[in-house]
């Protein structure tokens, strides 16, 4: 693959997707979307239980779906790994999401791996890969550490 001249350097990859990580985190919805090129597109990589497999996002929907994201208070992120291809301009980030219920305040913990392909300086397409049903369990801090020790 030829390199293009406005491709990133590894490190500035990592910081780009961090960045989108913590604009959400931060309720920061202009900064999430300055991040974001104009044809953004998210694919969660699950099984849909109604045979709606491999749901993705973009346009108007996926916007409407950030707005409402960006408006969850104490939303956290805890990287695990982050790793950045140059030649690809990819970068694969391992994470633990979390948030409160906002009913009874339990923290919500999900693991997560994304793949986030930028194009021309900006995050263009993204897919996770988690189980979705982990994200309606309130999984304990040291539960999820057991998993990467």
């Amino acid at each position: 693959m030829i390199m293009q001249s406005n491709n990133l350097r590894a490190e500035d990859l990592k910081k780009l997707v961090i960045a989108s990580f913590m604009a959400e985190k931060n309720r920061d919805l202009q900064t999430g979307l300055d991040l974001i090129d104009e044809d953004f597109t998210v694919t969660e990589m699950i099984y849909g239980e109604d045979g709606k497999h491999l749901p993705s996002l973009n346009g108007e929907p996926l916007r409407d779906l950030m707005s409402l994201a960006f408006t969850t208070k104490g939303r956290d992120y805890v990287f695990k790994s982050v790793v950045a291809d140059e030649q690809t301009q990819t970068v694969i980030i391992e994470f633990i999401e979390s948030y409160p219920d906002p009913a009874s305040g339990q923290v919500y913990r999900t693991p997560q791996i994304s793949v986030c392909q930028v194009k021309d300086g900006k995050i263009h397409r993204t897919r996770h890969y988690m189980d979705p049903r982990l994200s309606f369990e309130h999984l304990s801090e040291s539960q999820i550490d057991s998993a990467f020790n």
